[in-house]
């Protein structure tokens, strides 16, 4: 095989590789398939107007499978609700150009759009215009300026119906009806660490070599009982120092650095002032 053949194959198995996934939804093209939807909801403000069975929030969840006499595969919004909805097994991300990154499918007889806004956190969230109701996208990235990071992941999505609509439904399913949000730029999903203390010792689970110590109770820096290390007397003549000598200047908080050279005098290694 020459030398381009090969380039050949390569490029063809590239892209083989990248569009196995692929797969159109209402005439959507998502490189990443099923995978490009939201997960998890978040949380789900409904106003008045909405009942069963449209009030279940998980219907925005996965792919759109909405059909125009199942109402129970719709969630919606009433006016001015609010639905925050979470990516888990990708993230949301810019194109580097103008094109479409994110996609609400919001269905049904009215058209009725959302104002949206992304977050990494879920807490701090940027606003990134609104949907125009139906089947709409927005481009994230014309949004750079205004607090969108290029190539930044972000996993949680905010819709909020958004007042007026070009008409209005009524109960149960007043409001936007959202049947699926999926992110076409779509990255790697985002990792987190949570650290977590479950005895409560001060000390990390992943560096904590004693669980369970009894809440109160002395212990070093790997979280196991210091009573090994230190008499209770000498714990104590520790702590009668910090408040002894630890206040050097009369301020009445003892800082770290004034905290140590306590220690360091119980120990001897530093001779006290006079105080």
């Amino acid at each position: 095989m020459t030398k381009g053949n090969i380039l050949l194959v390569s490029i063809l198995l590239v892209f083989f590789i990248s569009n196995v996934n692929a797969e159109t939804y209402n005439g959507i093209d998502f490189p990443q398939g099923s995978l490009s939807f939201a997960d998890v909801v978040v949380s789900y403000l409904p106003t008045s107007g909405v009942g069963s069975p449209c009030n279940n929030p998980d219907q925005a969840l996965g792919i759109p499978d909405f059909s125009g006499s199942n109402m129970g595969n719709i969630v919606s919004l009433g006016d001015e609700g609010i639905l925050v909805v979470k990516f888990t097994n990708n993230s949301l991300t810019t194109s580097g150009n103008d094109d479409i990154d994110l996609w609400v499918f919001e269905v049904g007889g009215a058209v009725e759009p959302t104002d949206v806004a992304i977050s990494t956190d879920g807490v701090n969230w940027i606003d990134v215009g609104s949907t125009s109701g139906a089947t709409s996208g927005i481009d994230i990235d014309s949004y750079i300026e205004l607090g969108v990071v290029l190539w930044e992941k972000y996993s949680y999505i905010k819709l909020r119906d958004k007042l007026p609509h070009q008409s209005d439904s009524e109960y149960p399913d007043t409001g936007a009806d959202i049947d699926a949000i999926g992110a076409i730029s779509s990255s790697s999903p985002i990792t987190t660490t949570t650290c977590f203390d479950s005895d409560e010792d001060g000390v990390i689970d992943d560096w904590d070599k004693c669980p369970n110590t009894i809440k109160g109770s002395w212990i070093n820096s790997i979280g196991c009982p210091a009573q090994g290390l230190y008499t209770e007397k000498q714990m104590n003549q520790m702590v009668s120092a910090i408040l002894l000598w630890g206040d050097v200047n009369e301020d009445g908080k003892i800082s770290l650095v004034e905290a140590i050279r306590a220690l360091r005098i119980t120990s001897g290694v530093t001779e006290p002032a006079i105080k």
